[in-house]
């Protein structure tokens, strides 16, 4: 069978026979045979190229496998060495849920299977039952939204040196047992201990951090993460203990396949969130599906899960690869409007690359969140995603603000767009973003959640969706519109530069 040698052309089948002129002839190997050896060895390396370029390039899209299990399986390793002396062995255990196939009709009952499970509380341990059915109030409208619903119970769990915390949706009430603290509880006995509230600018700041350098941001493994930060409990949860914090704060990062990233910002993200003195909880929100990545459908996925499982007050959207350089940014919201937080970043010389600029790092409120309908879910891929956020907020009538460019800046991580590519469609689905803001956001998210972990830094939640069910939601002639068309009329956008 004689084989093509012609795929990169006659020019370059001359240089080969001039090579193969140097070839022994003791290599038993016709020099004819050299040529076509080496040219078909270029011509398969030239379409490996290609075939690398179209992968990267979001063309050939690639399958995914949600790394839930690949956390559990670090902390599980982690459990197996802390008997060997590893630091952190005694930090309590991760609770990993796994949905299974969410196609499937037996969906939920492996999980419901286990009963209660315990989840972080600032106080201690909450008990819980995650049902497939939503729980409905005796005026017969939902308690809460999602795929799974968190329906706090009353219980009384032991906590360390022989506390009890007695907890109630939320709410945790901290007695201590009459027989060395292990015997019954006192139930009149309730400490009751009052903090003043947390400083405006808590004295713990150290401002500009100096993060100047990729081994200066080591990638560390989420047990080695956990056992470096104690303070944090069950699912990513800090509590001053020095203060009492006015906010109750999610911070919300969509995720997939990003590992390094993830591991590389929590390391900076929750000392700092520390000195601040936040109140807060980590929420990583997973796409497990190989479908264009859709950051909008995360975002308002998270939010809903996010409100079953606690009442926050505010919500910080964080981009996976932003590695915030200055404490003095601090992480809350602010009741006038959503506030944009990373003002700067290195990718533009620390300054703002136009006025617009709305990605990133963004913030919040619970109440303004809802009153914009959350985010579109209607862009896959990459691009317009947060200019269309900005305009919500700008079209039911929010102040749209931004933190000083002298510490809201940020270092993004360099990556490739794994499954998120280019939106080609972006501008033309921006075009009638106002039109179908009412009946495009939270109110329309469709989607499964595949697992829930309750890891000792953050809650793992990954979910999946069908692109198709979720672009039906939205009429037809809404999708998509004009880029050139004007009819939408909107005041120009103004984002106010705060002082602090």
């Amino acid at each position: 069978m004689r084989v093509n040698t012609n795929l990169i052309g006659f020019r370059y089948q001359r240089v080969f026979r001039r090579f193969c002129r140097y070839v022994p002839r003791g290599w038993y190997m016709p020099r004819k045979a050299c040529v076509r050896a080496i040219s078909l060895c270029a011509s398969s390396f030239v379409l490996l190229v290609f075939l690398l370029v179209f992968v990267f390039s979001g063309v050939v899209p690639f399958q995914y496998t949600s790394h839930l299990s690949r956390v559990a399986q670090d902390f599980s390793d982690w459990a197996a060495d802390s008997s060997s002396g590893m630091p952190g062995g005694g930090r309590p255990k991760y609770i990993l849920v796994h949905i299974g196939d969410p196609n499937s009709t037996e969906r939920g009952k492996a999980y419901l299977a286990r009963g209660a499970f315990s989840f972080r509380n600032g106080a201690g341990v909450q008990g819980g039952v995650l049902r497939e059915t939503p729980e409905r109030s005796k005026d017969g409208s939902v308690k809460c939204t999602g795929v799974l619903c968190f329906a706090p119970e009353l219980r009384t769990v032991l906590g360390r040196d022989g506390e009890r915390f007695s907890l109630e949706s939320g709410a945790g009430k901290r007695t201590r047992g009459t027989d060395g603290g292990r015997g019954g509880v006192d139930a009149n006995s309730v400490m009751k201990v009052k903090l003043e509230p947390c400083a405006k600018y808590p004295t713990s700041l150290e401002g500009r951090m100096r993060i100047a350098s990729k081994s200066e941001r080591p990638l560390i493994q989420p047990a080695r993460l956990a056992a470096m930060f104690p303070e944090v409990q069950d699912g990513g949860h800090f509590t001053p203990t020095s203060c009492s914090a006015d906010e109750k704060t999610a911070i919300v990062i969509p995720y997939r396949d990003r590992w390094d990233h993830l591991h590389t910002l929590l390391p900076v993200l929750i000392p700092m969130l520390m000195r601040q003195q936040i109140d807060f909880t980590i929420y990583v929100i997973e796409q497990d599906s190989s479908t264009t990545f859709n950051k909008g459908l995360l975002f308002n996925a998270a939010f809903l899960e996010a409100m079953n499982m606690d009442n926050y007050d505010c919500f910080i959207l964080h981009d996976v690869d932003m590695i915030p350089l200055d404490d003095r940014n601090l992480y809350r919201c602010n009741v006038s409007g959503p506030i944009h937080l990373s003002a700067g970043t290195n990718k533009f010389n620390y300054s703002v690359v136009y006025d617009g600029l709305f990605g990133g790092v963004v913030s919040f409120t619970r109440e303004q969140f809802r009153t914009i309908n959350g985010a579109s879910n209607m862009y896959f891929g990459w691009g317009a995603e947060d200019d269309d956020l900005r305009d919500r907020a700008w079209n039911k009538g929010f102040k749209l603000l931004r933190k000083p460019v002298e510490y809201g800046i940020y270092d993004m991580i360099r990556h490739r767009y794994g499954g998120w590519s280019n939106n080609p469609e972006r501008y033309k689905v921006f075009a009638t973003r106002l039109k179908r803001q009412d009946i495009d956001g939270l109110n329309t998210a469709v989607y499964n959640i595949t697992g829930v972990g309750v890891f000792p830094i953050y809650t793992w939640i990954s979910v999946n969706f069908d692109a198709d069910v979720l672009i039906q939601t939205v009429p037809a002639h809404l999708r998509q519109g004009n880029p050139e068309d004007d009819s939408e009329p909107l005041k120009p956008v103004t984002i106010e530069h705060l002082t602090a």
